[in-house]
C-alpha cells in the first residue's frame, strides 16, 4: 500500500537529508545561487559549475564511504576528514581548471581539452558513488546501480512534472492578468533542475548499513534495491527481446561483410560501441531478475559481447593506424579491454559483476593521469602525425617555417586535414608551435592544399565578418540604472528583427520600434504628439572586429535625437556575415 504523505513526513525527510548530506546540500545551494547570479550571462556554464557539480557527486560518495567503513566503529571524525578531502579536491580542481584554460586556443567548451577531462572526472566520480556500497559484497553492484538508476529517473520525472506545472501556471497568469517583468522562465528552470532535482535524488539513497531506518525519511537498503514490477516487465518482455533481435542483426552483418573495407567503415566503430554500452547496462539491470528470459540472456549475452567487442577493437586499431589516436578511440580501446576482462571474469569465474566497476575506475584514472592520459596522448599523436607528414613532403623547415606543396598526395592531404580538424575541434591548434593564430582557419591555404569542403562552411574566410563579444560578468554591477525614466532589456536576431515596446518617458506614453532589418535603428513615437524621432545605432555592428569579453566602457553607447537621449549597453553581440544576434539594455 502507498504510504500516506503528510507535512510532518516531508519535514522529517528534509531534516534527514540535511543531517545526512550537509556538504552535498551546500554544493547544491551554491550551484543554484551561482546559476541565478549568472542567469543573464549567455553560455555561462563554466569552471565553477563543473566544480560544484563534481562536488555534489563526490560529497555523496564520501558520505556513503563513511557509512560503509567508519560509522559503525564510532569514528565520526572520518566523516569530516572525507568532507574536507572533497572540499580540497574541489578547490584544486577549480585551480587546475582555470589554469588549463590558458592551454587552449579558444573559449571553453565541453569538447575542448579541459571539457574532455571534466567528463572523465564525472565518469570516475559516478562509478565511485555506485561502487562504494558494493565493496566487500555488502550489496551487489547491480543493486547499487539500480538504486541510482531508479533514483535519477524518478527524480527527473518529478522535476519535469513540477517544471511543466509551474510553467503552465505562470503562462496562465500572464495571459489572464499581466506580464511578469522578469526572466521567470530561466529562474524556474534553475530552481527546479539545479535545486529541486538533486535534492529529491538524495531521498532515494538508502542507508545500506542500517537494518531499519534510524531516522524518518531514510530508505532501507531492502526497500531501495527492490526491482519495481514495471521495470521488471520492461526488461524481461521488451528490452531483452529487442536486444536479442539487435544482436542477431549485428552478428549477421559482421559475418556477411568480413573484408578489409569492412573494418575501415566509419559506421562500425560507433555502432559496436553503442551496442556494448547498452548491453552492459541491460546486463546490470537484469542481474537480479531470475526468470528464464533473464537467465538465458545472462548466460548467452557475455559470449556475444566478447564476439562483438573483438571486431570493435580490430576496427579501432585499424583506424588508429590510419589516422592516429584520438580521445574517442582511446576511450573505445579502454572500454574494449575493460569489457573483455569483465566479460571473461563473468563467464569463467562467476556470473557476478564484481570486477566491472573496478576495471571502470582503473581505466578512468589512467585516462586522467599524464603522460598516458586520453587528451595528452591524443594531442601528441595528432601533432606528431601532422609534423611527420609535413616533413616527409618537405613542407616543415627547421620545425618552424611552412613551405607550400600542392603536390602532396590526396591521401596525405586528407590525413593532415583530419588531424587539423581534430585539434581544432578540441581547441588545441595552439599545440602546433609553428602555426600562427591568424592561420587557424586557413590551413589549406597555408599548406597550398585544395579547400576542404567538409568544414570550410563552418569557418569564415577573411572577407566574412565574424565575431562575438559580451560584457564582462562583474561589469553588470556597474550598469547605469539610476537617473533614467525607462529601462528595457531586449534581444534581437535574424528571426526576430523588429520588435515594438510601449514605454513611459517623461510621463508620456511612447511606442519604441527596434529594427534590425537594415542596420540597427530605434524609432521613438510619442503617442500624444504623434511625432517620430529616429536614433541610429547601426555603427555598433561595425565597432568590433574579434571575439572578446569587454568592460562596460567599451560596451556603452549614447546617442541623441532632438528630444531624447538613449543610452544603450550591449550585453552580447554575435555577427557572422549577415547573421546578427544582439542582447542589450536601453535607458532613456
Amino acid at each position: 500500500m502507498m504510504k500516506r504523505l503528510s507535512s510532518e513526513s516531508l519535514i522529517n525527510q528534509f531534516k534527514s537529508i540535511v543531517l545526512r548530506f550537509p556538504l552535498t546540500l551546500l554544493f547544491i545551494v551554491f550551484l543554484t545561487i551561482w546559476e541565478l547570479y549568472t542567469i543573464e550571462t549567455i553560455n555561462s556554464f563554466g569552471a565553477i559549475e563543473i566544480v560544484l557539480t563534481t562536488g555534489i557527486i563526490l560529497s555523496i560518495a564520501s558520505q556513503l564511504l563513511y557509512e560503509r567503513f567508519f560509522r559503525s566503529e564510532g569514528k565520526s571524525h572520518w566523516r569530516w576528514l572525507l568532507y574536507g578531502g572533497v572540499v580540497v579536491f574541489s578547490a584544486l580542481y577549480y585551480y587546475y581548471f582555470i589554469m588549463s584554460l590558458s592551454s587552449i586556443d579558444d573559449a571553453w567548451s565541453f569538447y575542448s581539452m579541459p571539457g574532455i577531462r571534466g567528463m572523465i572526472v564525472y565518469f570516475v566520480a559516478t562509478i565511485l558513488l555506485i561502487w562504494i556500497p558494493s565493496i566487500k559484497r555488502q550489496v551487489k553492484f547491480s543493486s547499487s546501480f539500480l538504486v541510482v538508476f531508479k533514483g535519477w529517473f524518478a527524480s527527473l520525472f518529478f522535476a519535469v512534472v513540477l517544471y511543466l506545472g509551474i510553467i503552465a501556471t505562470l503562462l496562465l497568469f500572464e495571459m489572464l492578468f499581466f506580464s511578469l517583468e522578469m526572466n521567470w522562465f530561466s529562474y524556474v528552470t534553475i530552481l527546479v533542475y539545479n535545486l529541486f532535482l538533486p535534492t529529491v535524488f538524495l531521498t532515494f539513497i538508502p542507508d545500506y548499513q542500517a537494518e531499519t531506518p534510524k531516522e524518518a525519511g531514510v530508505k532501507s537498503a531492502a526497500e531501495a534495491t527492490q526491482m519495481p514490477k514495471f521495470l521488471h516487465h520492461l526488461i524481461t518482455y521488451i528490452l531483452i527481446p529487442v536486444m536479442a533481435i539487435y544482436t542477431i542483426l549485428l552478428v549477421m552483418y559482421i559475418l556477411t561483410n568480413l573484408s578489409n573495407a569492412f573494418f575501415e567503415e566509419n559506421l562500425l566503430e560507433p555502432l559496436l560501441l553503442t551496442y556494448a554500452i547498452n548491453g552492459w547496462i541491460l546486463l546490470i539491470l537484469a542481474d537480479p531478475i531470475e526468470n528464464k528470459v533473464a537467465q538465458w540472456f545472462k548466460k548467452i549475452f557475455p559470449f556475444l559481447l566478447l564476439f562483438v567487442i573483438v571486431f570493435q577493437m580490430i576496427a579501432t586499431y585499424r583506424q588508429i593506424q590510419e589516422v592516429g589516436v584520438t580521445h574517442g578511440r582511446y576511450f573505445i580501446l579502454f572500454f574494449g579491454i575493460g569489457t573483455m576482462i569483465s566479460a571473461l571474469w563473468y563467464i569463467l569465474k562467476e556470473p557476478r559483476l564484481l570486477l566491472l566497476p573496478i576495471v571502470a575506475l582503473i581505466g578512468g584514472v589512467i585516462a586522467l593521469v599524464p603522460p598516458i592520459d586520453a587528451v595528452g596522448l591524443s594531442v601528441r599523436s595528432q601533432v606528431d602525425q601532422i609534423e611527420t607528414l609535413l616533413e616527409e613532403n618537405d613542407m616543415l623547415v627547421d620545425g618552424e617555417e611552412i613551405v607550400q606543396n600542392p603536390e602532396v598526395s590526396k591521401s596525405n592531404q586528407e590525413k593532415i586535414q583530419e588531424s587539423i580538424r581534430y585539434l581544432r575541434g578540441i581547441s588545441a591548434l595552439n599545440q602546433l608551435s609553428w602555426l600562427d593564430e591568424a592561420d587557424y582557419n586557413r590551413v589549406e591555404e597555408l599548406f597550398g592544399f585544395e579547400p576542404d569542403s567538409s568544414y570550410e562552411s563552418f569557418f569564415p574566410s577573411d572577407d566574412v565578418v565574424s565575431y562575438n563579444v559580451h560584457l564582462m560578468e562583474q561589469e553588470t554591477l556597474s550598469l547605469p540604472v539610476t537617473h533614467y525614466d525607462y529601462m528595457l532589456e531586449l534581444a534581437l536576431d535574424n528571426n526576430n528583427k523588429t520588435v515594438t515596446e510601449v514605454a513611459t518617458i517623461d510621463e508620456q506614453m511612447h511606442n519604441i520600434l527596434f529594427d534590425l532589418e537594415d542596420g540597427f535603428v530605434i524609432t521613438i513615437q510619442n503617442d500624444e504628439t504623434e511625432e517620430e524621432e529616429t536614433i541610429d545605432f547601426s555603427y555598433i555592428l561595425e565597432t568590433f572586429e574579434e571575439d572578446s569579453e569587454l568592460p562596460l566602457a567599451q560596451m556603452l553607447f549614447v546617442e541623441n535625437s532632438e528630444n531624447y537621449t538613449a543610452t544603450l549597453v550591449v550585453k552580447y553581440l554575435q555577427v557572422y556575415d549577415e547573421e546578427v544576434m544582439i542582447e542589450f539594455l536601453l535607458f532613456f
